[in-house]
């Protein structure tokens, strides 16, 4: 996926040195980056800043089992280590220097699952006759955040209005039909018809929920 930036992705670069470009260094990462962070379940954020016009190149690996780290030159052909097929990979553009460029690799289709590992391995290239690459890989680690409300759709977003506003029944039949809460509640909440068990399961997944705890559907609130 091509990231934000203001590179063209082909001649972009007009070197008016031609022949005689004697730069030999490869581009530095500045302050903290580059910085990894989880967007949603199935996207992340790539943020990088260099000290010099360039390309970053970067190749997200499933992180369950560690994966080797690739060379530079791996990542630049946006592969993992040995040729291997990455969840996801890409480029930035770094059009000015110390300037705060990202790219958000992930959305449907493109493989991330939620709560889920990963490993993201990134390099730098200047744009100069050289194309000097960075002598190593720079890996960060990431998990996709869970569901939140807003994934199932309006339908959940209604329930958790509903709920908190009080319409218990309506709550509770809307929150059912929610895929990630057959993720969430345990079995025998969803599998029991008892009123009151699963209106204080719904109560319960949707205050988590809103809470952003990060811990749903284990348990519900005493009353």
């Amino acid at each position: 996926m091509q990231g934000h930036g203001r590179l063209a992705d082909t001649a972009g670069w007009v070197h008016c040195d031609v022949g005689r470009d004697t730069d030999v260094t490869p581009p530095s990462f500045v302050d903290t980056y580059p910085t990894v962070t989880s967007v949603t379940g199935s996207s992340i954020e790539i943020s990088v800043a260099l000290d010099e016009p360039g390309w970053v190149y970067y190749v997200v690996m499933d992180n369950t089992n560690s994966p080797a780290s690739p060379t530079p030159a791996e990542v630049v052909a946006m592969t993992g280590a040995g040729g291997a097929t990455p969840t996801v990979a890409g480029r930035i553009a770094v059009g000015v220097a110390n300037a705060v460029n990202g790219a958000s690799p992930g959305g449907q289709g493109s493989g991330l699952q939620r709560e889920h590992p990963y490993k993201v391995f990134i390099v730098a290239q200047d744009v100069s006759a050289s194309q000097n690459v960075q002598a190593t890989v720079v890996a960060r680690t990431v998990t996709t955040k869970a569901a939140g409300p807003g994934v199932c759709g309006s339908m959940c977003c209604a329930s958790a209005a509903l709920c908190v506003g009080g319409w218990v029944a309506v709550c509770v039949a809307l929150t059912l039909l929610c895929p990630s809460v057959h993720r969430w509640l345990p079995r025998h909440q969803i599998r029991h018809r008892h009123r009151r068990v699963l209106r204080r399961a719904a109560v319960d997944y949707w205050r988590r929920v809103l809470r952003g705890s990060g811990d749903h559907g284990h348990g519900a609130d005493n009353e």
